[in-house]
């Protein structure tokens, strides 16, 4: 007898109910299987079948995966859940599973001793410090820094004085904490006062209490995608005064070091070999993200983006701070890396070459971290760490070195080289640069000229010899090139026989650094090659000025009219117009001269009441129409400078508290940039995603972020937001 799942799965049943309401549904199978009795009823003898009806837990499946209901919306006021703020994109699962195999309980009581050694040192600062000066306490935290620096550079596990090492190395980094907060206590009593100084003193010790540092308490002085912080808050007041300026200064860089060692330095002092470098990456890069405004092509720190309190730095002067002010870091961290990870086996010049050196001050940039002037070249030694956390932390293996990679291994004269002019380490184009061998491949294949795909992050213009104008040209790369290259290479420049190469390239595919989509490889090519096309990282000067254009170099995915109109969201109701019948959210957009030559007070009251004569009604008219409204800074991608507020209470009416807080967030981000304001549109993919996917998402969550995910209560948790 035909049954409600056989109808569903075989007949077509499931477009009949896609769609409708779930009781709706309901009724139809009623409907149908009453229809099916009653047929049977008439017949008098029904026909012989071979057909063998579903089971009940068959036909619930069927129902699960087939019939797809309506969203019927709860009725609930609108929340938000706050998740992660990071540009790290790697899949944190294994490094999750690694804390729990058998070297776990090792490394929970070294963390255990580390804690105590860390609070005794914290506790001997603050008896020591008392009420001091931030002069005073900033000597003490330096000296501090330099001994911890220089015990850690000459740690030995074999030595026997390792256990005694081990535990200084961890009071020192206690007694920088404590000088830490009570610099931090001697800057806000200077700088801030009333609510304003009761609250940063609560930040303080809520952060620094001589044991664990949590990085969303850490957050309440960094700030972050909907809030400056605190640091840019005192960088702000001490702004008119360039001698507090530079102790706010100070106190950003001991805010850091202090940061960058609770990630690290129990690694620091570990046996490498019991590391696993997949739980130190993760960590380091957490710091690289916190620490490192990685979305623009400057790369400078957070502390000194966020606020308006460095606005007057041209960029090789927040280069020329952010080395003085990183020098530390960068010695510890380029320490750490190449003692915790598989950097230790490689010969020093390949090392050097992958990580770049300032060596006396002297520059080696590394493979693919170069730089125009003196001081960005500098800069960008330290980036260069990020980079190589950040690609470990995503999943690729250190790539073998080349010093002198003859370009014509990969034909880079006559292929189009097209180059992204990027960071080495950015996740997406990493996965994007696999695919060269196959693309060159399949357009050898169709008798063409074939392509390479290259990532580095400085080109050069250049009059090549033969050529009738000036192109782009650069001098290193990372890139994957296929294995007949990579064994040519072997033998041209490591000079390895050719059953020698064969063999390498044999051991590399047993690694899984070798597979069919070729292997990455980072060089420094014997010859400058010529760039076809080019794809640009965000703020890029060649690329922003309008040089490239100008030497006729197209842009594989956008020119600059493009990039004006992909970063500027305000410019949208401009762009899809009525007549092109694209569907838009209600919008308004606050821009930047609306607000020029007028104090904080007279722009938060034309950011509510609407500015005469354009079109920004105001925020109190607009959400009286639009009860949930997202505003999110224009240039951003992302949830950076994004935040939705619930303007209107139960009854309906403007709230008066929740409207000064959309205020002042619009305030704050558009002192940088256009500001957009919509209506909400919330969409979850529990609309249309089957059960499997969400519960694969679910699990991830739960793994990665160690955190509880409910779909059956309201609010409901937010996946992946």
């Amino acid at each position: 007898r035909l049954d409600t799942s056989t109808w569903i799965a075989g007949m077509g049943g499931s477009f009949v109910l896609m769609g409708e309401k779930r009781n709706h549904i309901d009724q139809l199978l009623a409907r149908f299987a009453a229809g099916v009795e009653r047929i049977a009823a008439l017949q008098k003898e029904l026909p012989a079948s071979h057909a063998e009806p579903f089971t009940a837990a068959e036909s619930a499946s069927i129902h699960a995966a087939l019939v797809r209901p309506a969203y019927e919306p709860d009725s609930g006021r609108f929340t938000q859940q706050k998740l992660v703020e990071s540009s790290s994109k790697a899949v944190e699962v294994a490094a999750v599973e690694a804390l729990e195999r058998r070297r776990a309980l090792r490394v929970r009581a070294e963390k255990a001793r580390a804690m105590s050694d860390r609070e005794t040192g914290f506790q001997e600062a603050l008896q020591a410090g008392g009420k001091s000066s931030f002069t005073a306490c900033d000597k003490k935290a330096a000296q501090a820094m330099d001994e911890l620096l220089q015990r850690v550079q000459t740690f030995a596990l074999e030595a026997a004085s390792a256990v005694e090492d081990r535990t200084r190395i961890h009071q020192l980094f206690g007694r920088l904490i404590g000088y830490t907060r009570l610099g931090f206590e001697a800057l806000g009593a200077d700088l801030f006062t009333g609510d304003q100084l009761q609250i940063f003193r609560g930040h303080t010790e809520k952060i620094y209490t001589g044991r664990e540092i949590v990085l969303e308490d850490w957050k309440l002085l960094a700030g972050g995608y909907e809030d400056i912080g605190d640091l840019a808050r005192l960088a702000e007041a001490a702004a008119a005064d360039p001698k507090k300026l530079d102790q706010v200064v100070r106190s950003m860089e001991l805010f850091y070091v202090t940061f960058a060692l609770a990630q690290t330095l129990q690694f620091a002092v570990d046996d490498p070999e019991e590391i696993d470098d997949r739980v130190f990456y993760k960590n380091l890069t957490d710091f690289f993200a916190e620490t490192i405004n990685d979305h623009w092509y400057e790369y400078t720190p957070w502390i000194f983006d966020r606020g308006t309190a460095f606005d007057n730095l041209s960029t090789d002067q927040l280069f020329e701070l952010s080395c003085e002010r990183h020098a530390w870091l960068y010695s510890y961290i380029r320490t750490v890396i190449v003692r915790c990870t598989d950097l230790r086996r490689l010969p020093v010049e390949d090392a050097d070459a992958l990580l770049g050196t300032l060596d006396a001050g002297q520059v080696m940039t590394g493979i693919g971290g170069g730089g125009e002037s003196d001081v960005e070249q500098r800069w960008r030694a330290y980036n260069q760490l990020r980079e190589i956390s950040f690609m470990h932390s995503d999943g690729f293996s250190t790539p073998p070195v080349f010093h002198r990679f003859d370009p014509d291994l990969i034909d880079a004269d006559s292929r189009v080289n097209l180059v992204f002019l990027y960071p080495v380490g950015r996740t997406h184009v990493s996965r994007a640069l696999r695919e060269g061998p196959t693309l060159n491949a399949g357009m050898r294949a169709e008798g063409r000229k074939g392509a390479n795909l290259l990532i580095t992050r400085y080109g050069e213009v250049t009059q090549f010899p033969g050529s009738a104008r000036e192109q782009l040209g650069i001098d290193d790369a990372h890139l994957y090139i296929d294995r007949a290259a990579f064994v040519a290479a072997l033998q041209a420049e490591k000079g390895l026989s050719a059953e020698e190469a064969e063999a390498e390239a044999d051991s590399a595919e047993a690694r899984g650094t070798l597979t069919a989509k070729g292997i990455r490889v980072a060089v420094r090519f014997a010859r400058r090659i010529p760039v076809g096309s080019m794809i640009p990282f965000h703020g890029v000067p060649i690329y922003d000025s309008g040089r490239t254009e100008d030497l006729g170099l197209p842009a594989t995915v956008q020119s600059l009219i493009y990039s004006d109109i992909t970063y500027d969201k305000s410019l949208y109701p401009q762009i899809f117009t009525p007549d092109f019948d694209v569907q838009m959210p209600p919008e308004m957009d606050w821009r930047q001269e609306y607000g020029e030559g007028k104090t904080e007070a007279q722009i938060k009251t034309l950011m509510v009441d609407g500015v005469p004569g354009e079109e920004y009604p105001g925020l109190e008219a607009f959400a009286r129409e639009n009860p949930i409204v997202l505003i999110k800074g224009a240039a951003e991608s992302g949830a950076r400078n994004l935040k939705v507020f619930d303007l209107q209470d139960q009854a309906g009416r403007i709230n008066p508290e929740t409207m000064d807080e959309a205020v002042e967030f619009l305030y704050q981000v558009a002192r940088r940039q256009n500001v957009v304001l919509q209506t909400a549109i919330l969409t979850s993919p529990e609309f249309w995603a089957q059960p499997e996917f969400m519960e694969s998402f679910v699990e991830r969550q739960t793994l990665e972020w160690n955190q509880p995910v409910l779909r059956d209560r309201l609010p409901r948790s937010q996946i992946y937001g």
